[in-house]
C-alpha cells in the first residue's frame, strides 16, 4: 500500500486537524502523519495520545528545527509514556549537527542537506528514508518516500488573481510506479514558517481538488486586498467565490473539512482564520486519503 506522509508544523490548527479526522474515523489507513512540534502544548499530547490509543502510527520530529519546543529543557506536556508504543516513531532531521546516537536510534529519517550524506553513515535498511527535492539525495540515499513542497512562495494577492489555479501533485497516481513506498508534502500549509504569523491584506482559501490523475488548488481571493483590517467581510468575499466554484464542481470530494467550511459561510459565521486553515487542511488530509484507496498502488 502506498502511504501519504503529510508533514505539519504542530500548530495549533494542525493539532486539532489531525485530532478531528482521527476522532471522526476520516483518517484513511493510508495516511502516516509527520509532526514538527513547535510548541510545547496540551494539543501535541491530545493528538498522540488519540493516535496510540487507536494504535494508529504517527511520526514526531525529535529534533525540530523551527518553534520553541526544543527550547524547553522541562517540558510541561512531555511525550514521555508514548514512547515505548511501537506506533509513535521517532523522526530525525538528518543535518551535520545530529549525533550518531540520535542517527542509529531514530525509525525515521528525514534528509533535506546534501552536506550530511559526508558527515553520517548511509541508513540501516530497518530505517525508514524520507528525502527532499534534491537529486543528489535521492540518487545517495534511494529512499523509500520523498518530501516535497508545492504550494507557490512569495506570491501576493495579485498573484492568485492572475493564476488561481496551481498545480499540487500526482504522487497518489505515480510514486508507486517510481518504486516508492509513499510521498511526503508540507500539505497546502507550505514549508514556511512563521511563529506567529503575520497580517496580510487579503484572504485566501486554498482548497485542493482531484482532476484526472493530478491534485491541483484553487485559491479564492477576497476582493478587497488593500489594507489589513476586516478579516470577517474578506472570508465571506473569498467565500462567495468558493461557494460559486463548488456549484460548478460537484465532482469536489465532500469532506469532512469542507462540509463545515461550506457550513460556515453558507450560516454567515465567522470562526476566526485559524478554524478556516484547520477545516481546510483536514480537506486536503481526508481528501488525498481515499485518492489513495482507489488509486491504483
Amino acid at each position: 500500500m502506498l502511504h501519504y506522509y503529510p508533514y505539519l508544523r504542530g500548530k495549533q490548527f494542525e493539532l486539532q486537524a489531525l485530532l478531528a479526522l482521527q476522532v471522526a474515523g476520516k483518517l484513511a489507513p493510508a495516511v502516516v502523519p509527520i509532526i514538527e512540534p513547535v510548541r510545547d502544548s496540551y494539543h501535541l499530547v491530545d493528538c498522540v495520545a488519540e493516535f496510540m490509543a487507536a494504535k494508529r502510527p504517527l511520526i514526531v520530529i525529535i529534533n525540530p528545527q523551527v518553534g520553541t519546543y526544543d527550547q524547553h529543557r522541562q517540558q510541561r506536556f512531555p511525550l514521555t509514556k508514548w514512547w515505548t508504543d511501537p506506533n509513535l516513531k521517532a523522526g530525525l532531521l538528518v543535518s551535520t549537527e545530529v549525533s550518531l546516537s540520535d542517527y542509529n536510534a531514530a525509525t525515521v529519517l528525514i534528509y533535506t542537506q546534501p552536506g550530511s550524506l559526508e558527515a553520517l553513515p548511509l541508513p540501516r535498511l530497518q530505517q525508514l528514508v524520507i528525502a527532499g527535492p534534491s537529486h543528489r539525495l535521492r540518487r545517495a540515499l534511494t529512499p523509500q518516500v520523498t518530501l516535497a513542497d508545492p504550494l507557490p512562495r512569495s506570491w501576493d494577492g495579485a498573484d492568485y488573481l492572475l493564476q488561481p489555479q496551481t498545480f499540487f501533485s500526482d504522487q497518489p497516481w505515480f510514486a508507486g510506479a517510481d518504486g516508492l513506498s509513499g510521498f511526503s508534502d508540507f500539505a497546502i500549509a507550505g514549508s514556511s514558517y512563521s511563529e506567529k504569523g503575520y497580517p496580510l491584506p487579503y484572504v485566501r482559501l486554498s482548497l485542493s481538488f482531484p482532476t484526472g490523475q493530478q491534485v491541483w488548488l484553487h485559491h479564492f481571493i477576497s476582493d478587497q486586498f488593500t489594507d489589513f483590517k476586516q478579516p470577517k467581510a474578506k472570508y465571506f468575499s473569498a467565500g462567495v467565490h468558493l461557494l460559486a466554484w463548488l456549484a460548478e464542481h460537484p465532482e469536489v470530494p465532500q469532506t469532512m473539512g469542507l462540509q463545515a467550511l461550506t457550513q460556515s459561510l453558507n450560516e454567515q459565521h465567522f470562526p476566526g482564520l485559524g478554524k478556516v486553515k484547520q477545516w481546510l487542511l483536514m480537506h486536503h488530509i481526508e481528501m488525498v486519503g481515499q485518492l489513495l484507496t482507489t488509486a491504483p498502488s
